[in-house]
């Protein structure tokens, strides 16, 4: 009977209900059942900023983008003031409600994605660029644009899935949908036809799972060859990361916890359980997953990432859903074997950790970094780091035990070219390296004079000169040429940056097996990018030490049933003597140069647009 699971209701309240149905007058009598209510989206915290009119990411007012354009893949200008969720907005397109109510026309329509609210009344506290009024309904989140702080920005993504999981009730389904859809995906993608080599069209075409295959052997074997033991079995803290699993499972196998952050959101879990959102769902992450494998799995375009994740889901009006990295994260651990048993979320936050039949956890949280202050980045990746209990329908057979508070992590950062200057910041790299006993990045990470070279030993391979024709392939600009003219004093760093890198990643460096970063097959090994490992002396014990955890480096299993093997003569870049990426000692690095605030690069660099 429903009304046995009402609260207050016990056996006796149940058996009077059966006793009134099954008598006589049951015909005559309604019982009044309240309705379900429709499903509310939950609406997570992003960042501490807001975003002017020339973001082009405005819902309401003169400056409103509302709608697709035909026929192409983008937004047509169009004001707005006569829609629901516009009633009342100012030239500008803010509004003049509450937060709870700004919510409930948000909810309410297709196209919003989230929304920004004042943090404070006082509309003079930040005069510059303030909205007229307080709320200020988005259609999307664009990086790397004028930003306006003083507000709470929040994504429009539904996570109440998780925590009725997690309780039990609810959406006890989820798990088994979201397997399933996994599956199902796998199952579609791992015979795509793709270029072997990233970046070439004239390479041989193998399917995706196979290429996949060899970059996670690659990287495996790299890892079994270069890092310490110890090392390969800390938890992983990765930077910028999206969805990339692939790396942190395919460099450490075996760490027991997996945190990864980004500027995305992890998405709106309902759409598992809803069959037409499921499907879009699954043509979306498809797209994502092929930009990234044509990357090599070494990066992925993020306005490709933004446009297919969480802006188009937000032109099928009959889903209104935003898809976020959740998708990716599910088939890249399916691909790899790994069985999703339980979900949960941290509670008042967007943390979201998945725990994995092996024992490994894999957490994500959506942070927008770089926009703010830097006390509360570092607040937010502290309170990231903290360890958190196993979800509560998991058994605790699934977990391994939760690192202590003052836990040591392998950072890793890699392909993040538009966080140059923010990781070039002295208050963050030495806060971030005090929580780190390892860390593996390319050239966008701390850079080598960020470490004590009495705490630490550097390794590193590639070489930086060859990684410039890449980034020129790329169409990337350099630090150098995005930080404005030469004397401003943010460009004078870029070039000492510079000069670093090409000093340490110099032609004479190992060329790495795999493309990393930035890296790309089309000049050849050298120009596959670069990669610095670092870690503490005190984590510095012979490498391969540990038998437990080795394997053959020519042997990989895949997706739990296979096992293939990397011949030499099959065509990729596979080295077969490890001695040549072995770990070298390093000269004393020099003492780091200073670097202005993150702010002086935006100004700096206002006219100069990045490219993706």
């Amino acid at each position: 009977s429903p009304a046995a699971r009402l609260p207050g209701h016990g056996p006796g309240f149940t058996a009077a209900c059966r006793q009134l149905i099954a008598s006589p007058t049951a015909s005559r009598i309604r019982v009044a059942m309240p309705a379900a209510a429709p499903p509310v989206p939950t609406y997570t915290q992003f960042t501490t900023v807001c975003w002017s009119v020339r973001a082009h990411n405005r819902r309401c007012g003169a400056f409103a983008h509302p709608y697709p354009i035909p026929g192409k893949r983008g937004r047509v200008h169009q004001p707005d003031f006569t829609s629901d969720i516009c009633v009342g907005a100012a030239h500008d397109g803010s509004i003049d409600v509450s937060a709870e109510e700004m919510e409930r026309r948000c909810s309410a329509d297709v196209q919003c994605a989230g929304y920004c609210y004042a943090l404070s009344s006082n509309l003079s506290a930040f005069p510059r660029g303030r909205a007229q009024h307080a709320a200020v309904p988005l259609v999307g989140f664009w990086n790397h644009l004028p930003a306006m702080p003083g507000y709470a920005t929040r994504f429009k993504e539904d996570l109440r899935a998780i925590d009725e999981a997690g309780r039990g009730g609810g959406s006890p389904a989820l798990v088994p949908a979201m397997r399933e859809w996994a599956d199902h995906t796998w199952r579609k993608l791992r015979g795509f036809n793709v270029s072997l080599r990233a970046g070439n069209r004239s390479a041989p075409a193998v399917p995706f799972e196979e290429k996949l295959r060899r970059v996670m052997a690659d990287m495996r074997s790299f890892g079994e060859a270069a890092l310490p033991s110890r090392v390969r079995k800390l938890p992983v803290f990765y930077l910028f990361a999206g969805a990339d699993v692939i790396t942190a499972r395919g460099f450490f196998p075996h760490a027991p916890r997996v945190l990864l952050t980004s500027g995305l959101p992890f998405g709106d879990v309902g759409c598992f359980l809803h069959a037409p959102c499921a499907t879009s769902m699954r043509r979306a992450a498809l797209a994502a997953l092929d930009n990234w494998q044509w990357h090599g799995f070494a990066w992925s375009e993020e306005k490709h990432l933004d446009r297919v994740l969480v802006t188009e889901p937000r032109l099928l009006n009959e889903h209104n859903a935003t898809f976020g990295v959740a998708p990716l994260i599910l088939t890249c651990l399916h691909a790899l074997g790994a069985t999703l048993e339980a979900i949960d979320r941290r509670p008042g936050t967007n943390l979201v950790t998945l725990a994995l039949s092996d024992g490994t956890r894999v957490s994500y949280q959506a942070l927008g970094l770089g926009w703010r202050p830097l006390d509360e980045d570092l607040a937010d990746l502290d309170r990231m780091l903290e360890p958190s209990p196993p979800p509560v329908r998991a058994p605790a057979s699934l977990y391994a035990p939760p690192p202590p508070a003052a836990a040591a992590f392998v950072t890793v950062i890699k392909a993040a070219a538009l966080g140059w200057a923010y990781l070039r910041q002295r208050a963050l790299y030495t806060h971030v390296l005090a929580r780190s006993a390892a860390a593996l990045t390319d050239e966008t990470g701390f850079a080598p004079t960020c470490y004590d070279p009495g705490e630490w030993k550097l390794t590193g391979y590639g070489s930086f000169e060859a990684l410039e024709q890449s980034y020129a392939d790329l169409n990337i600009a350099e630090a150098w040429h995005r930080v404005g003219r030469a004397g401003n004093p943010l460009h004078n760093a870029s070039l000492q940056w510079r000069d670093e890198m090409r000093a340490f990643f110099h032609a004479d460096r190992p060329a790495l097996p795999f493309v990393f970063g930035y890296g790309t097959h089309l000049r050849g090994p050298g120009a596959h990018g670069v990669l610095l490992a670092a870690w503490r002396h005190a984590h510095g014990v012979s490498v391969g030490a540990d038998q437990a955890f080795q394997r053959d480096r020519n042997e990989f299993r895949f997706d739990g049933s296979t096992v293939r093997v990397i011949k030499t003569d099959d065509p990729i870049d596979v080295h077969s003597d490890t001695s040549a990426i072995m770990p070298r000692q390093l000269d004393p690095p020099a003492p780091p140069p200073q670097i202005p605030a993150l702010q002086t690069w935006r100004r700096a660099d206002r006219r100069r647009r990045a490219p993706p």
